[in-house]
């Protein structure tokens, strides 16, 4: 009897899950939030400072070289600045204010770094920097304000002081991902489980 209880009870979760899902997908048309202002075109990063300005990456492969830019819009979708982030190259991803310091941090795929930068002028100074052949793609912060950064080229995890510093791998896979070649049968390489650092 206690067995028959209890698919009944996984079979109501699921059945709750399945219609929490089908409403995940009712979305209501899309409406033009901004316009990129000229020079840039290929926003990657998004994040909201304290008072609701919208800071947005620019990974910009067309140009040749940085620097880097940040476009910030208000919470309605005006213009406020770009930003040309000095230092930088153009191939700007994950970027976040860091809450403890209300630090910008922005990542520099180009340049294997991550940037601490003046949200007022584009300033920039070194806040940590990769090993070569790293791809840093995304950033988050733990409560300390210690900075964890995603690494799609070296299959790692970085975790880095929340002063800035020398990164460590938090976690990584003992086999990083293949780069894919030009040979359209080349595949990437299946992930292995990850071991984890404290």
């Amino acid at each position: 009897m206690a067995v028959r209880r209890f698919i009944q009870f996984v079979l109501c979760i699921v059945l709750a899950a399945m219609t929490v899902q089908a409403n995940a997908w009712i979305r209501s048309p899309a409406v033009n939030f901004a316009v990129l202002p000229p020079g840039t075109a290929h926003p990657e990063g998004i994040t909201v400072d304290a008072q609701g300005n919208i800071y947005v990456a620019d990974f910009d492969v067309s140009k040749s070289s940085g620097p880097g830019n940040v476009v910030v819009f208000n919470a309605a979708g005006k213009l406020l600045r770009k930003l040309d982030v000095q230092g930088s190259s153009n191939l700007l991803l994950g970027l976040a204010f860091q809450p403890q310091t209300n630090a910008l941090l922005v990542l520099d795929l180009g340049r294997a770094r991550v940037l601490k930068v003046d949200p007022l002028t584009g300033a920039s100074s070194v806040f940590a920097s990769f090993p070569s052949g790293s791809g840093p793609n995304a950033l988050t912060f733990d409560s300390p304000g210690n900075v964890y950064v995603s690494d799609s080229f070296l299959a790692t995890i970085w975790r880095i002081p929340a002063t800035g510093g020398a990164p460590a791998a938090w976690v990584s896979s003992s086999a990083p991902m293949a780069l894919p070649s030009t040979t359209p049968t080349t595949r990437c390489s299946s992930p292995t489980p990850a071991t984890t650092r404290s």
